[in-house]
């Protein structure tokens, strides 16, 4: 077993409600993942690590042991020195609640605050990431691999400890990409929902007028019918009563 420190992004599908939400979430989110853990030790090909996220099947924020199955889990390497704060946030919040509507990015009408993690939540506000709710696994798989290439790419050929401070000021600037990119992302979302939903209402308002307008036609074959009934009931009375005289 080797200390390291991993994202690990679940892209397997679970059986019967699981794998049902699974496939939603990928649906809303437009990714293939569907989870995401934070490792802490890797236990190596086969073996268990040990791991730590917020799950629906778990019941919310906990560590597990798992076994890392390649044809499952895509793994992003990231800097050890984040470890330690990130083993602290999770024996801070070990227990709170699975954030099910925030996972699947539902809308939920009048709520105003978080209320439990999600998998990607957990993990981003383990590792120190702004607006950590923004985030579902797809997005954060995106931020995490560009970080991690950024880091071992490498930009000074200086002292470490200036090769450390611009990893540092790159991560952060990158983190705020990342959110905005996040937030772009909802917002086009947020619209297409609105288009959609304005798409609708304007084929109803069609259909009402359609059913006003055949409404409005009707009444007036009545009145024209009404009015030659009275026309010809008239007549009739007036025949009747000049025979009568006659």
């Amino acid at each position: 077993m080797t200390g390291t420190l991993r994202a690990a992004f679940y892209k397997g599908t679970h059986d019967g409600v699981p794998g049902m939400i699974g496939r939603l979430m990928r649906w809303r989110t437009r990714s293939p993942y569907v989870h995401v853990e934070l490792v802490f030790f890797d236990g190596g090909l086969g073996a268990a690590s040990q791991a730590a996220a917020a799950s629906w099947l778990d019941g919310g924020v906990r560590f597990t042991w798992l076994v890392l199955d390649p044809a499952c889990w895509d793994l992003v390497d990231l800097p050890a020195s984040l470890a330690r704060r990130a083993l602290a946030w999770f024996d801070a919040h070990e227990g709170d609640a699975f954030d099910l509507p925030g996972s699947l990015r539902l809308p939920v009408p009048g709520r105003h605050v978080r209320c439990g993690w999600s998998s990607a939540g957990a993990v981003a506000a383990a590792l120190g990431m702004p607006t950590p709710a923004r985030f579902d696994p797809g997005t954060l798989h995106a931020a995490l691999t560009f970080l991690n290439q950024s880091v071992n790419a490498g930009f000074s050929r200086g002292p470490s400890v200036n090769v450390q401070s611009q990893v540092e000021a790159l991560a952060t600037a990158r983190i705020d990409i990342a959110r905005l990119e996040v937030e772009v992302g909802h917002l086009t979302r947020s619209v297409i929902d609105l288009q959609e939903s304005n798409h609708e209402l304007t084929a109803k308002l069609d259909q009402v007028l359609l059913t006003v307008s055949e409404a409005r036609g009707g009444s007036k074959t009545l009145m024209v019918v009404g009015g030659a009934a009275s026309s010809a009931g008239a007549a009739v009375a007036w025949i009747i009563q000049h025979m009568v005289q006659t």
